[in-house]
């Protein structure tokens, strides 16, 4: 988490953090919200990996930083009695939509050479391992929105 915050810092990107239910520290580690200058919220309940779990998420708002130079990073927590949604949104480049059906595919690269093209690929086989799934929306020169789905034990 702290490089994540430190990337934002660096990159001028805001992050927000917005949480349907619940108000409760996002992490035991603040240093994300004081670097942020952002409220961040949380109460998880589900049961993953939350190391994994992790990894996931910060793969995909560090991509969403990447491409968002000066923008704006939304992360927003749904739950109900089924599932748990995180929304994670940014007012970034965008992508093209022919690049969509393979960005989850390992080193695809979507035209970035500086980018090794794992990331995203790693993101999606640690949710789906853990019972999830993850859904994409782009727009070229509006942004991009990724929604994680993790099913609740009932």
């Amino acid at each position: 988490m702290d490089n994540l915050a430190v990337m934002a810092a660096e990159s001028k990107v805001n992050i927000s953090f917005k949480n349907s239910i619940y108000e409760e520290d996002f992490t035991s580690n603040k240093s994300l919200a004081d670097k942020t200058n952002k409220k961040v919220n949380k109460k998880f309940m589900f049961n993953y990996d939350e190391q994994w779990l992790g990894e996931a998420l910060i793969n995909i708002v560090k991509n969403g930083i990447e491409h968002s130079e000066g923008g704006e990073i939304y992360i927003h927590l749904e739950e109900n009695p089924i599932n748990t949604k995180i929304i994670i949104r940014d007012n970034g480049e965008g992508m093209h939509e022919k690049d969509l059906p393979n960005i989850f595919k390992r080193f695809y690269k979507g035209g970035k050479s500086d980018s090794v093209g794992i990331g995203l690929s790693l993101s999606k086989s640690i949710i789906e391992a853990q019972g999830g799934y993850v859904e994409v929306r782009s727009n070229v020169g509006v942004g991009t929105e990724f929604k994680v789905v993790l099913m609740r034990n009932i």
